[in-house]
C-alpha cells in the first residue's frame, strides 16, 4: 500500500470532497518534490500522524471560524446599537406626535365634560342667586345647568370609548416597537 494511499484510508473520517483534496494536495506535494514512499515518511511523518495533524488543523479552523462568526455578529449588534442611539431623537420626536395625535380625540371630549361641569356648577349657582329676584330667570339658568350636566352624561361613553381605543393603540405600538428593537438587537 502506498503512502497516498494509506493517507487516504486515515482520512476515512473526513468528508469525501475534504478528504479527495487533502489527497490530492499531498500527492501533488510528493510528485513535485520527487519523495518516494520512505521519504515521504522521513519528511511528513506517517500517514495517521499526517492525517491527525490534518483532522486538528480543520478543527482549529472551524473554532476560528465560529470565533469569526460570533465577533462579525456582535460587531453588528453594535453597529445597530450605535445607529439606534442616533435616531432616538428622531424616533422620540415621531412618537410624541402620534402619541398626541392618537390621544387628542380622547383628550378634546375629556376636557369638554370638565367644562360642561364647570360651566354646570357656575350656572346652577347664578341660578340659584337669581332666582330669589326672578322665578323664571332662575328656572332658565337652573335648567341650562341640567342641559349641561346631561351633555357631559351623553359624551361620557364617547369619552371612554376613545380613551380605551387609544390606550389599546398605544399598547400596541409599543409591543411592536419592542419586538423591532429585541430583533434588531439579537439580529435575528
Amino acid at each position: 500500500m502506498t503512502y497516498i494511499e494509506e493517507l487516504e484510508q486515515a482520512l476515512g473520517r473526513l468528508k469525501t470532497g475534504e478528504r479527495e483534496q487533502f489527497v490530492q494536495h499531498y500527492a501533488d506535494y510528493l510528485n513535485n518534490h520527487q519523495l518516494d514512499d520512505w521519504a515521504a515518511r522521513k519528511t511528513l511523518g506517517t500517514p495517521a500522524e499526517l492525517a491527525e495533524k490534518i483532522q486538528v488543523r480543520l478543527a482549529n479552523q472551524e473554532i476560528a471560524d465560529q470565533d469569526s462568526n460570533r465577533t462579525t455578529n456582535q460587531g453588528h449588534a453594535g453597529h445597530f446599537a450605535w445607529l439606534m442611539w442616533l435616531t432616538a431623537p428622531l424616533y422620540l420626536g415621531l412618537f410624541v406626535v402620534l402619541f398626541f395625535l392618537v390621544w387628542l380625540p380622547s383628550l378634546l371630549i375629556w376636557s369638554l365634560m370638565v367644562a360642561f361641569i364647570l360651566a354646570a356648577a357656575f350656572v346652577g349657582v347664578a341660578g340659584v342667586v337669581v332666582v330669589a329676584q326672578s322665578l323664571w330667570g332662575g328656572a332658565f339658568y337652573i335648567g341650562l345647568a341640567l342641559l349641561m350636566l346631561g351633555i357631559m352624561f351623553l359624551l361620557s361613553p364617547l369619552a371612554t370609548f376613545f380613551s380605551m381605543k387609544s390606550a389599546d393603540w398605544t399598547r400596541f405600538a409599543g409591543s411592536r416597537v419592542m419586538q423591532r428593537l429585541k430583533k434588531g438587537l439579537n439580529h435575528e
